[in-house]
């Protein structure tokens, strides 16, 4: 209906883009985001004009929900040959401004919406924009590689974790930054649903990936997957400004461990191997202590953790 009304009524074509516009404004975000991509829908065939009076408006804006509209309208362009390339065009353009909206958006772009289109991923464009990411620019990466780890192979969610790990290796506070904010993000955003005797349980997917390495059943993860993400938590506690963030993720992670005992082995044996250095173990051993003395969270959990913690043990029950 919306391809006829625009080529068959071109004098009503203003009022369809108005009253879509003020969809997009609706208080339900699924509604938000269907009227962006229905806005999408209309740019496969007048691509100049949505990009002009729309989606430029939209990436260029302060507000994040504007923002995620523009990275919503361009889902659908992105994958038609008519429209692809222009689209991939204009995110390019925007990774090379200095306004830091559109910088944004074209790391929310370069996620699910038009990164998974890119020929080789958009890994090369997500590391030019960690190079000076600040903490808002780090968490809109992060979110973006979430998105491309879900449909992704094993050895495709490997080398994603390699381009973190690498960021937060690196002496450059923006990058450094960015391999931080963004492993995080992906802990707290990715989980996956296992089958278990007693039920679906459902696993953070980096702690999945890291106990399927040592052998979990149909569950096979690349070599080095354990070593990448247990490393990545250890710089994450000790990173400036995410304990926060760890301090949640860690807090998601241990209640599930809280309402899925067979969780819990593996989470202590990848906590343990994280925590390197005597600082790492320490703040470790902190937030457990919160789990189990500041409003009791998950004291059995927490003991089992700080037990392994100060004795060295290896083997949990």
């Amino acid at each position: 209906m919306l391809e006829h009304l625009w080529r068959e009524h071109d004098y009503d074509r203003e009022i369809v883009l108005d009253w879509l516009e003020a969809v997009s404004q609706d208080v339900e975000g699924r509604v938000r985001i269907r009227a962006a991509s229905a806005i999408g829908f209309l740019a496969r065939i007048a691509f100049d004009t949505i990009r002009r009076d729309v989606v430029v408006p939209w990436a260029g804006s302060g507000n994040g929900d504007e923002r995620e509209r523009a990275v919503a309208a361009l889902a659908m362009p992105a994958r038609y040959p008519e429209t692809g390339a222009q689209v991939v065009r204009l995110v390019l353009d925007w990774c090379r401004r200095d306004s830091l909206p559109l910088r944004m958006t074209a790391a929310r772009a370069l996620g699910a919406s038009v990164g998974e289109v890119l020929p080789g991923g958009p890994d090369k464009q997500l590391d030019s924009l960690a190079k000076n990411a600040g903490p808002a620019l780090s968490i809109a990466i992060g979110f973006s590689i979430t998105e491309l780890m879900v449909p992704a192979s094993p050895d495709r969610r490997l080398e994603l974790l390699r381009l973190l790990e690498r960021w937060s290796l690196e002496g450059s506070a923006g990058r450094q930054r960015a391999g931080i904010l963004s492993f995080l993000q992906v802990a707290a955003g990715l989980w996956t649903n296992v089958a278990e005797p007693d039920g679906e349980v459902s696993w953070p997917a980096l702690l999945r990936m890291a106990d399927a390495e040592h052998g979990v059943a149909g569950a096979g993860a690349p070599s080095g997957t354990r070593e990448v993400i247990a490393g990545l938590w250890g710089r994450s506690l000790v990173a400036p400004g995410a304990d926060y963030s760890v301090r949640n993720v860690l807090r998601s992670w241990a209640s599930a461990a809280k309402e899925a005992p067979a969780l819990r082995p593996p989470l202590i044996s990848l906590l343990q191997e994280a925590a390197k250095t005597r600082r790492q173990a320490d703040l470790l051993a902190s937030h457990a202590k919160n789990w189990r003395d500041q409003r009791p969270y998950a004291p059995d959990l927490a003991e089992k953790l700080l037990k392994v913690l100060t004795e060295g043990t290896v083997r949990v029950e």
